[in-house]
């Protein structure tokens, strides 16, 4: 809706003013399914979607899979848990997404649904084996709303995620 929009563009012109970073983050719904034979028309509505807000200046966009479940596979009837196949789907498209925002993308994020890092599972293995050293990991500490975060918290995630990769808390 054209209202909605405009109240948008406003906010977005409004954070660039005043030197904030608008950071635009996506949930974009996932099944199994979309790792196989949709995976282009899985990327190409979310490229959509951060196409539009691409349109108004946004530069910087986060893809959050935190609050669905790893996968559902429809098919099957059941979900997958900390599943590698999950991860290497979650870096596939994310690394796809960066490809083709490219030219109108000045940082991206992520939210795994795992993204506690305080133990390895072979869901998080996957994504950092697989996810671009160029992609920000999302990171709440190791519960989801943690108070305060520590020194020895932030040890223990490194140890799961690795030294380089960046870290948004």
């Amino acid at each position: 809706p054209k209202k909605e929009y405009d109240a948008l563009r406003q906010c977005i012109s409004l954070c660039r003013t005043e030197g904030i970073t608008f950071v635009y983050g996506l949930n974009p719904s996932f099944t199994i399914e979309d790792g196989g034979e949709r995976f282009d028309a899985h990327v190409d509505r979310i490229e959509k979607k951060l196409m539009q807000v691409a349109r108004l200046g946004v530069r910087s966009f986060c893809i959050l899979y935190d609050d669905i479940p790893y996968a559902y596979n429809i098919l099957a009837g059941e979900r997958a848990k900390n599943d590698a196949r999950i991860g290497l789907l979650h870096a596939r498209i994310l690394n796809e997404i960066v490809y083709r925002m490219q030219k109108y993308s000045e940082d991206f994020w992520f939210c795994p649904s795992d993204y506690f890092f305080h133990t390895h599972t072979p869901y998080i293995d996957a994504v950092i084996s697989a996810l671009s050293p160029d992609i920000a990991l999302l990171w709440t500490g190791p519960h989801v709303f943690t108070k305060h975060i520590t020194p020895s918290m932030l040890r223990d995630a490194r140890k799961i995620i690795g030294k380089k990769r960046r870290l948004v808390l």
